[in-house]
């Protein structure tokens, strides 16, 4: 693994310093039941090599039994009265899985039938060990306490970067009302690294928007915090073309995918905007897991967009129709989709979005935690489980459903009433902040481009692929943005069936900007 992830030297030795959580091995090791990589764990066939790479926990309850994991699953599933289902599929080996708790786990590509079916019941037991339906010898002497957890760890973290980065200045200070930070950990280094952070709860208003690509629409800070991740997912494929051991890449069935020893995390201070967080606040719920429990009605789950300009999210309308660029310039409201639907989405199609499935295979988050405004079945319902069975993605996708927690430490004493229009981004390959002006999405006071806006993005995306392209003697082709993510067919096509699940659970229609505003080239 590398020893670092930052762009410099003088970035490393700065993010060292503020950056780095002093994770123990002790306390990863006791965290590793939340910390799992799912991609690789449940259902890529790469990972063969690591066996299904279950936990500690699993493997000892497992060799104590002295029982076949199918005999151990068979026996829980008849001690709490469900019936055992498994579907085996064909995929130049077998492949078997089963559904539990709403949640289709799937075993390894194995040569049999028999072998796939033991792969599948190992997974499954160790998740039931997670949940704490299975109890163990550990299990009975305490198992894992939040208290002091990884996630309080996360918090610090982050609280302690932006301290450090904003404090001396008022107005970056004020910004924190919503704050976002994903990590990295990496189980084998037993290491947590910030890898991006933002703050800020805005806009962009309706005539700042472009056809250029140069304006930031949507400055939540978990919408831009994703995108800091980006930049580092675009710095560390440059990093695997130079040398792919220093990468956290590895390359799985002709792409790139995470090493199995890492995982992310994203932590936000306080619930996401729209269905998630407006359930909240009359409805308490402290409960904490994996296994998701929803609240579900016919008047919960819609799509919601952000209000332009200022807070709070308002239901889609059902004779709304597409956006267009003349329709906002002579008046019309924007509509940016909420932090809950955005989430969703991620949790579907992946955090690296359409461009960077180009090169990698999805990649998904491991944990979402949140501060204040904390439900779990809101929750659970909004960034997930809304879509349940219903949602159909073709492979490599999946509907993910990460670890939820709740961790209050910081959170509830640093709350901030005033919500200023500036928003704050940090990420380790760039190393330094960047304040944008939410409402123009512009670099504060100077207007300069962000490097998070689209356009940027993109500039990222070309330097990988000019690269590519000079060992495969591709010929440059000089492409719309909108032209390029289309060419991305894998992804396309999940996001169709992600917007159709959406739609025919009376979800509402999410909705899009322009095309125009993604009809640009680099070289214009």
């Amino acid at each position: 693994m590398p020893a670092s992830y930052g762009g410099s030297n003088e970035r490393k030795n700065t993010a060292a310093k503020v950056q780095k959580v002093a994770t123990t091995l002790e306390m990863i090791n006791q965290e590793s039941e939340l910390m799992d990589a799912t991609e690789d764990r449940y259902w890529s066939s790469a990972s063969v090599e690591n066996y299904e790479n279950i936990s500690k926990s699993a493997q000892a309850y497992i060799s104590e039994s002295g029982k076949n994991p199918v005999s151990l699953v068979m026996e829980y599933m008849q001690r709490v009265g469900v019936q055992a289902v498994f579907k085996c599929i064909d995929k130049g080996g077998f492949q078997v899985s089963m559904v539990v708790d709403g949640v289709k786990w799937s075993g390894l590509v194995c040569s049999s039938k028999r072998e796939a079916k033991v792969s599948c019941c190992r997974v499954v037991i160790d998740y039931l060990i997670r949940q704490g339906k299975i109890r163990t010898r550990s299990s009975c002497e305490g198992g894992i306490q939040l208290k002091n957890s990884i996630f309080e760890h996360m918090e610090n973290a982050l609280y302690s970067c932006f301290d450090y980065e904003c404090s001396s200045n008022s107005e970056l200070k004020a910004s924190e009302k919503v704050i976002a930070g994903i990590f990295m950990v990496d189980a084998v280094a037993a290491e947590c690294h910030l890898i991006s952070w933002a703050t800020g709860n805005k806009c962009v208003q309706g005539s700042a928007l472009c056809t250029d690509g140069c304006t930031v629409n949507d400055s939540h800070a978990e919408v831009l915090c994703r995108r800091g991740l980006l930049r580092f997912l675009y710095q560390q494929l440059e990093v695997y073309l130079r040398d792919e051991q220093k990468s956290i890449f590895r390359k799985v069935m002709g792409r790139l995918a995470l090493r199995p020893s890492l995982t992310f995390h994203l932590f936000i201070n306080t619930a996401p905007c729209g269905d998630g967080r407006i359930f909240s606040f009359s409805s308490e719920d402290v409960a904490s897991g994996s296994a998701h429990k929803p609240e579900v009605d016919k008047n919960k789950g819609a799509l919601r967009t952000k209000i332009e300009c200022g807070e709070g999210t308002v239901p889609i309308p059902d004779d709304v129709h597409m956006q267009t660029m003349d329709g906002i310039f002579g008046g019309e409201r924007l509509r940016t989709m909420s932090c809950s639907d955005k989430i969703l989405k991620w949790n579907s199609l992946g955090v690296q979005g359409c461009l960077l499935t180009a090169f990698v295979r999805p990649i998904y988050l491991c944990t979402l935690t949140i501060g204040q405004l904390f439900h779990y079945g809101h929750l659970s319902r909004s960034v997930c489980c809304r879509l349940g069975d219903s949602l159909k993605l073709p492979l490599p996708f999946k509907l993910n459903h990460p670890y939820l927690a709740s961790c209050t430490a910081l959170s509830s004493h640093r709350a901030v009433s005033k919500s200023p229009t500036l928003s704050v981004n940090w990420n380790i390959s760039d190393g330094t902040i960047e304040v944008l002006n939410a409402l123009t999405g512009r670099i504060n006071r100077t207007g300069e481009v962000s490097r998070l806006c689209k356009r940027a993005m993109y500039e990222c995306f070309e330097a990988v692929e000019s690269k590519v392209r000079r060992t495969s003697a591709e010929a440059p082709i000089d492409e719309t943005y909108l032209n390029k993510k289309e060419r991305c067919k894998d992804y396309i096509n999940a996001r169709d069936c992600f917007l159709k699940a959406l739609e025919d659970n009376g979800y509402g229609l999410w909705l899009k900007k322009p095309d125009e505003e993604k009809m640009f080239t680099l070289n214009h």
